[in-house]
């Protein structure tokens, strides 16, 4: 079993991860990132996503080490907005947790 505390400390892939298991009270040690499909074990609102790829966004444009983690794409271009928001995007793309909607939501 792989869970989170296996990737390598301080790490941009650990650090987003931690994140994105806190938003949703996930347990890290609960689960396996070497299983296919592991990014279905928990669910999140659509606010709930939303409000984590603003903080990705940000964090992209605050920290480089992050940016160069999480992607080959020269560290010029983050200077763009656009740039960081397709990364975050692509990112929740492959590891978000799956979304649901809330009635209240709709």
């Amino acid at each position: 079993m792989k869970t989170i505390k296996d990737l390598q400390e301080g790490s941009a892939i650990r650090y987003v991860l931690e994140a994105m298991f806190k938003k949703v009270s996930a347990e890290e040690d609960k689960v396996d990132l070497a299983k296919e499909g592991w990014f279905h074990t928990y669910t999140w609102t659509a606010i709930q996503e939303k409000e984590f790829k603003n903080w990705l966004v940000k964090e992209l444009s605050k920290k480089r080490w992050l940016w160069e983690g999480l992607t080959d794409n020269k560290p010029y271009t983050m200077a763009k907005k656009a740039n960081r928001v397709k990364l975050a995007e692509e990112f929740l793309f492959m590891w978000g947790w799956k979304t649901y909607q809330k009635e209240d939501e709709a």
